[in-house]
């Protein structure tokens, strides 16, 4: 074991979220705002991430740097000698809202029944 302990985060990991996408049209305005702030606020109950980026890009701190998120479980990393037994205390956690299913991203909506004329 190293004689050192290190109180700062030495890394990031990026996570994505699962969240509802809806389409990016006028109709879906309340949907996209509903389902992004239920994400949040899901996300700061539990202490999920440090930060979320949701889908327009907007930054949200959901658990401050100095404080444990709970983004990476029980997970051991290595780096050259040096070893880190709690990823969640030594890396920072940071999402992506976006949505995912198994390991594929989702296709996107479909678009609108508008069709360009060919």
């Amino acid at each position: 074991m190293q004689e050192t302990a290190r109180d700062k985060p030495v890394g990031i990991v990026f996570h994505t979220s699962e969240s509802d996408i809806w389409p990016l049209e006028e109709s879906f305005n309340e949907k996209l705002r509903d389902s992004s702030q239920g994400l949040l606020r899901y996300l700061s109950r539990n202490r999920v991430y440090n930060y979320l980026i949701d889908r327009f890009g907007q930054v949200f701190r959901v658990v401050q740097d100095t404080d444990k998120a709970n983004h990476a479980g029980q997970g051991v990393w290595t780096q050259g000698d040096q070893i880190f037994l709690s990823l969640n205390n030594a890396f920072l956690g940071v999402s992506f809202e976006t949505r995912w299913r198994g390991a594929a991203p989702c296709p996107s909506p479909r678009p609108s029944s508008r069709r360009a004329a060919a």
